[in-house]
């Protein structure tokens, strides 16, 4: 567990990025895009970030969005992190991400 929260806590996190070129002088129309996937005991949450020329939302902003605020994540709730996670992350890069909440099912761990 890396951290522990009310209702079970944070397990898992992965980054993951895809690119398309754009115009080969300017790179206009270009896509960058990366991934997170952050799993819980209860839940899953995928978050997707794309803008044009750069990629958006790196693996520093995403740890300077959590670490000072672990005593805050520890006492909510893993749904109530999840709310919490997307308003912080939207203010920190300053567009709007694609963001997916799951259940994991216990069975399959998915």
């Amino acid at each position: 567990m890396l951290l522990k929260m009310i209702n079970g806590g944070i397990k898992d996190i992965t980054e993951d990025s895809d690119s398309q070129s754009g115009c080969p002088t300017c790179d206009y129309g270009s896509s960058y895009t990366r991934y997170f996937d952050i799993e819980l005991t209860t839940i899953k949450i995928h978050i997707e970030a794309s803008e044009m020329y750069d990629y958006p939302l790196s693996e520093g902003q995403m740890m300077k969005t959590i670490l000072p605020n672990v005593n805050k994540i520890q006492a909510m709730t893993e749904v109530k992190f999840a709310e919490w996670l997307k308003i912080n992350l939207e203010k920190e890069v300053d567009l709007e991400l694609t963001y997916e909440i799951n259940k994991i099912n216990k069975e399959d761990g998915r």
